[in-house]
Protein backbone atom coordinates (compact mmCIF):
# COMPACT_ATOMS: atom_id res chain seq x y z
CA UNK A 1 0.00 0.00 0.00
CA UNK A 2 1.45 3.34 -0.97
CA UNK A 3 2.00 6.28 1.38
CA UNK A 4 -0.59 8.32 -0.56
CA UNK A 5 -3.23 5.63 -0.03
CA UNK A 6 -2.43 5.54 3.71
CA UNK A 7 -2.72 9.33 3.92
CA UNK A 8 -6.04 9.24 2.05
CA UNK A 9 -7.34 6.50 4.35
CA UNK A 10 -6.30 8.50 7.43
CA UNK A 11 -7.98 11.59 6.00
CA UNK A 12 -11.21 9.71 5.29
CA UNK A 13 -11.14 8.07 8.73
CA UNK A 14 -10.58 11.47 10.36
CA UNK A 15 -13.50 13.05 8.50
CA UNK A 16 -15.72 10.08 9.28
CA UNK A 17 -14.83 10.32 12.98
CA UNK A 18 -15.55 14.08 12.96
CA UNK A 19 -18.89 13.59 11.17
CA UNK A 20 -19.85 10.77 13.56
CA UNK A 21 -19.18 13.10 16.51
CA UNK A 22 -21.39 15.77 14.93
CA UNK A 23 -24.11 13.18 14.27
CA UNK A 24 -23.89 11.89 17.84
CA UNK A 25 -24.20 15.42 19.27
CA UNK A 26 -27.14 16.16 16.96
CA UNK A 27 -28.96 12.95 17.95
CA UNK A 28 -28.20 13.58 21.63
CA UNK A 29 -29.64 17.08 21.43
CA UNK A 30 -32.77 15.89 19.62
CA UNK A 31 -33.37 13.20 22.25
CA UNK A 32 -32.55 15.69 25.02
CA UNK A 33 -35.15 18.11 23.64
CA UNK A 34 -37.75 15.42 23.13
CA UNK A 35 -37.53 14.27 26.73
CA UNK A 36 -38.89 17.58 27.96
CA UNK A 37 -35.86 19.45 29.16
CA UNK A 38 -36.24 23.16 29.31
CA UNK A 39 -33.33 24.31 27.18
CA UNK A 40 -32.17 22.32 24.27
CA UNK A 41 -29.88 23.31 21.54
CA UNK A 42 -28.12 26.00 19.67
CA UNK A 43 -27.24 25.13 16.08
CA UNK A 44 -25.03 28.05 15.07
CA UNK A 45 -27.67 30.19 13.35
CA UNK A 46 -30.70 28.95 15.33
CA UNK A 47 -31.51 28.17 18.94
CA UNK A 48 -34.23 25.83 20.18
CA UNK A 49 -36.09 26.17 23.48
CA UNK A 50 -38.26 23.24 24.49
CA UNK A 51 -40.66 23.54 27.44
CA UNK A 52 -43.10 21.02 28.92
CA UNK A 53 -46.71 22.09 29.05
CA UNK A 54 -50.32 21.14 28.61
CA UNK A 55 -52.61 23.59 26.78
CA UNK A 56 -55.70 21.53 27.63
CA UNK A 57 -55.41 23.11 31.12
CA UNK A 58 -55.52 26.59 29.58
CA UNK A 59 -51.84 27.22 30.30
CA UNK A 60 -49.31 28.09 27.62
CA UNK A 61 -45.81 29.49 27.43
CA UNK A 62 -45.37 33.12 26.41
CA UNK A 63 -42.18 35.15 26.38
CA UNK A 64 -40.88 38.68 26.31
CA UNK A 65 -37.47 40.10 25.44
CA UNK A 66 -35.53 42.55 27.58
CA UNK A 67 -33.88 44.04 24.49
CA UNK A 68 -35.61 43.91 21.11
CA UNK A 69 -33.77 43.47 17.81
CA UNK A 70 -31.21 40.83 18.88
CA UNK A 71 -33.14 37.61 18.21
CA UNK A 72 -36.37 36.86 16.44
CA UNK A 73 -38.70 33.91 16.57
CA UNK A 74 -38.54 31.66 13.51
CA UNK A 75 -41.26 29.30 14.65
CA UNK A 76 -43.12 27.93 17.62
CA UNK A 77 -45.23 24.84 17.86
CA UNK A 78 -46.76 22.46 20.34
CA UNK A 79 -46.12 18.73 20.05
CA UNK A 80 -48.29 16.32 21.98
CA UNK A 81 -46.85 13.28 23.65
CA UNK A 82 -47.50 10.04 21.86
CA UNK A 83 -50.08 8.89 24.36
CA UNK A 84 -53.58 7.55 24.01
CA UNK A 85 -54.66 9.56 27.04
CA UNK A 86 -56.91 12.52 26.36
CA UNK A 87 -55.49 15.71 27.85
CA UNK A 88 -51.95 14.44 28.20
CA UNK A 89 -49.19 17.02 28.02
CA UNK A 90 -46.54 17.73 25.46
CA UNK A 91 -43.81 20.16 24.54
CA UNK A 92 -43.83 23.77 23.41
CA UNK A 93 -40.94 24.29 20.97
CA UNK A 94 -39.62 27.76 20.14
CA UNK A 95 -36.93 28.36 17.48
CA UNK A 96 -35.01 31.64 17.34
CA UNK A 97 -32.38 33.15 15.07
CA UNK A 98 -29.97 36.00 15.64
CA UNK A 99 -30.64 39.19 13.71
CA UNK A 100 -28.16 41.61 15.31
CA UNK A 101 -25.06 41.30 17.43
CA UNK A 102 -25.72 41.71 21.14
CA UNK A 103 -27.26 40.16 24.23
CA UNK A 104 -30.85 39.89 25.40
CA UNK A 105 -32.85 37.92 27.90
CA UNK A 106 -35.99 36.00 26.99
CA UNK A 107 -38.33 35.52 29.90
CA UNK A 108 -40.76 32.64 29.41
CA UNK A 109 -43.87 32.48 31.56
CA UNK A 110 -46.29 29.56 31.89
CA UNK A 111 -49.70 31.09 32.46
CA UNK A 112 -53.28 31.41 31.33
CA UNK A 113 -53.15 34.42 29.00
CA UNK A 114 -56.66 35.65 29.81
CA UNK A 115 -56.06 35.76 33.59
CA UNK A 116 -54.86 39.24 34.52
CA UNK A 117 -52.94 40.13 37.70
CA UNK A 118 -52.13 36.47 38.40
CA UNK A 119 -48.51 35.36 38.59
CA UNK A 120 -47.33 32.66 36.20
CA UNK A 121 -47.03 29.21 37.74
CA UNK A 122 -43.54 28.86 36.23
CA UNK A 123 -40.95 31.29 34.84
CA UNK A 124 -37.72 30.51 32.97
CA UNK A 125 -35.20 33.08 31.80
CA UNK A 126 -32.58 32.54 29.09
CA UNK A 127 -29.67 34.78 28.18
CA UNK A 128 -29.16 34.89 24.40
CA UNK A 129 -25.95 36.11 22.78
CA UNK A 130 -25.54 36.80 19.08
CA UNK A 131 -22.11 37.38 17.56
CA UNK A 132 -21.12 39.45 14.52
CA UNK A 133 -21.74 36.45 12.21
CA UNK A 134 -25.24 36.06 13.70
CA UNK A 135 -24.34 32.81 15.45
CA UNK A 136 -26.60 32.40 18.45
CA UNK A 137 -25.99 30.82 21.84
CA UNK A 138 -27.92 30.83 25.09
CA UNK A 139 -27.84 29.72 28.70
CA UNK A 140 -30.54 29.41 31.30
CA UNK A 141 -30.33 32.12 33.95
CA UNK A 142 -30.27 30.66 37.43
CA UNK A 143 -32.69 32.11 39.95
Amino acid sequence: MSVINLINMKSIAGRLKYNMKKLFVFIYLIVFCTLGTSACASFDKQAVISLDGNPTTGYSWTYRQTKEGIVQEVSNEYKTEESALVGSGGTFIFIFEGINQGETELIFEYLRPWEKDIKPIETKTYIFEVDADKNISFTEKKK
